[in-house]
């Protein structure tokens, strides 16, 4: 019983989380190169990707386009993730927000690149 509530309280605030920025969310994963093309799935498994990148993740679309990942990391440097090449094309942000997974984890947004953010990052 108590698992239960404690989904049911995380999936409230992952949903009013993606709201707030007008998505809604997915029932799906998708991987980094689907979300830097705002595509719907490229054959790969989502999984692929280490935790210190992405973590008891929550997977965002605006419409059926994949808009944005919300990880939850432990003892997440932010120096470490603008240094890593896998993020190339994908804008990170770090929102003030309480993890709704776990209060000691840090929630890391990624979303597509915009042109603004890509010619920042040159």
């Amino acid at each position: 019983m108590f698992m239960n509530r404690d989904y049911e309280k995380r999936k409230t605030a992952a949903i009013e989380f993606g709201e707030l920025r007008g998505w809604k969310l997915s029932n799906c994963r998708f991987s980094l190169e689907t979300l830097k093309r705002r595509g719907r799935w490229d054959g790969k498994r989502p999984g692929d990707y280490s935790h210190d990148l992405i973590d008891h993740a929550y997977y965002y679309r605006d419409g059926k386009a994949a808009a944005g990942i919300a990880a939850h990391l432990y003892d997440c440097r932010p120096d470490d993730l603008a240094a890593d090449r896998r993020l190339q094309g994908v804008t990170v942000s770090f929102p003030v927000v309480k993890s709704w997974w776990n209060p000691a984890c840090t929630v890391v947004l990624y979303e597509p690149a915009t042109q603004e953010s890509e010619e920042k990052n040159v």
